[in-house]
């Protein structure tokens, strides 16, 4: 079952790579479309042909934790780690998971950064600077001019940690999964940590297509990176010039992948 299925995804990928980049009602796409089949929602479940029965998943960016406990759920043999920053998600994440009565499932009132301490959360209300719903937005990198009109609320004082020291202090020597969602830190966050980056199979990322605050981390710089570091893009939905999701394999899965479904070597 396991290897029809990775067939199937190898058929759809092939397919795809001869098209490049096609698009439906302003979404486009860069590899296997399946994995995002509903305007950027992606099918958490398809990632389970790359990932053992128990993987170590670590979010970074949960919000209140819907994806959280979706993966928990398919997953339930798995450790679950869950980073959240702002306060008031945290508080909706911690409930949402009690109320799920999920076990595999790990909190962290904390942010990945590039650095361990603390730092200020600009915390996004919306326009009117009251609406919580939009707090997903919200990030350590100061608005740009011409946004800051669309994104306004409070400021936090919040606890930070480099992925690689984290993942030391807590005996953690791998990543089968890591979710990044830090609103323009994740070519800073994945640069401070080389070690666990050796060491992560799959990186499923949100990407940027516009400077929406300072230093904002752009896609194409986020995939040349990841592929100076021996990953390759699985697929990418993206609506252009605003945001996108992405996947990325390490070039060991991906060659892995390969051989189990054609039976074929790849050059390096």
């Amino acid at each position: 079952m396991v290897i029809r299925l990775m067939r199937n995804s190898l058929f759809f990928f092939f397919c795809s790579a001869l098209l490049s980049t096609f698009s439906l009602k302003g979404e486009q796409y860069e590899g296997v479309q399946q994995y995002f089949p509903s305007y950027g929602k992606i099918d958490l479940s398809w990632l389970q042909q790359f990932l053992p029965y128990n993987p170590i998943i670590l979010e970074a960016g949960a919000f209140t934790g819907k994806e959280t406990c979706r993966a928990a759920k398919i997953w339930p043999e798995g450790r679950i780690i869950a980073f959240e920053p702002n306060p008031q998600a945290f508080e909706e994440l911690q409930k949402r998971v009690q109320e799920e009565s999920l076990t595999n499932v790990e909190l962290h009132d904390l942010a990945l950064h590039a650095y361990n301490g603390i730092s200020c959360l600009n915390i996004c209300y919306g326009m009117k600077g009251v609406d919580p719903v939009f707090s997903y937005a919200s990030s350590f990198l100061p608005l740009t001019k011409e946004m800051e009109i669309y994104c306004k609320g409070p400021q936090a004082i919040v606890s930070c940690t480099n992925l690689d020291d984290w993942c030391k202090e807590n005996q953690i020597d791998h990543l089968d999964l890591l979710r990044l969602e830090v609103e323009g830190l994740e070519l800073q966050v994945l640069q401070s940590s080389p070690q666990i980056l050796q060491n992560i199979k799959i990186i499923y990322v949100k990407t940027m297509m516009h400077p929406y605050r300072v230093g904002m981390t752009q896609y194409p710089e986020l995939k040349q990176f990841l592929e100076k570091s021996n990953f390759v893009l699985l697929s990418h939905w993206y609506q252009p010039g605003i945001i996108g999701h992405a996947i990325f394999l390490s070039r060991e899965l991906f060659d892995a992948y390969l051989k189990l479904s054609l039976g074929i070597k790849l050059e390096t």
